[in-house]
């Protein structure tokens, strides 16, 4: 892809430099999201830059898996399987090739439990919040969003009688291995008996065969105050089953 070099202007005596054109003509091709799900379509456009601007040209188009993806004469990618293809389009003597992922859709609200296998205080005195929390069992909802790759939307974590304890907002990927990867920071409700922060990292999990359940691992980061002063530990968790509640 061309770069574009913009310039800035620093005063009166220093006059704005035009953006630079392309010197040379190539093609490109541009797409709505970096990925497409599977099942669903995502438009591919091909442009050709030259020195005298951007024109949208009907090309040739080629997907190099029709079993993961494919791609009709008017550049619309279809995704099949979990997997990732390469995109190449051909107009006259120019060609462009693009690599997409094609990923699993974990969109929707989901509704499971999860259980804390390892739990390790890193600082703090007292007794050990620890000893009270291994083999838990602990309901959790996430509400997914996605586009292409990207996920977005929110997590809200109970406790074993389902009182919410925290909640906040989710970030992550669904990657081409069909493994849903979360990131989120979640923090106490009003009225929580956990006065925490909590950051979730190393979330990874896949689908059941009938896409409706989903099982996988997180750590729970977990920072806190108690009679002893400030508390940090670390949880390590098994999603043991997530139902998905609008398939």
């Amino acid at each position: 892809m061309t770069s574009i070099v913009v310039a800035l202007c620093f005063g009166m005596s220093i006059g704005c430099a035009t953006p630079t054109q392309p010197s040379t003509t190539a093609l490109r091709i541009d797409a709505a999201t970096d990925g497409v799900v599977v099942g669903r379509d995502v438009t591919m456009t091909a442009v050709l830059v030259s020195p005298t601007g951007l024109q949208h040209v009907q090309a040739q188009w080629m997907s190099s898996d029709p079993a993961v993806a494919t791609i009709d004469a008017s550049g619309v990618l279809r995704g099949r399987m979990f997997g990732s293809v390469t995109v190449t389009a051909v107009y006259n003597e120019y060609q462009a090739s693009q690599d997409v992922a094609v990923v699993e859709d974990f969109a929707g609200s989901w509704r499971g439990f999860y259980t804390i296998e390892k739990c390790a205080r890193l600082t703090g005195g007292g007794s050990s919040y620890c000893r009270f929390v291994l083999l838990a069992a602990l309901p959790f909802e996430l509400s997914v969003v996605q586009s292409g790759r990207r996920i977005s939307g929110s997590m809200r974590l109970y406790d074993s009688i389902g009182r919410l304890l925290l909640s906040g907002a989710i970030d992550g990927v669904s990657d081409s291995s069909a493994t849903l990867h979360v990131t989120a920071t979640v923090r106490s409700v009003a009225g929580s008996e956990q006065p925490e922060v909590t950051t979730i990292t190393d979330w990874s999990s896949v689908l059941s065969v009938d896409k409706t359940a989903m099982t996988g691992q997180f750590v729970k980061n977990l920072s806190f105050t108690n009679a002893f002063g400030p508390q940090t530990s670390r949880e390590e968790c098994s999603i043991r089953s997530a139902v998905r509640l609008d398939p």
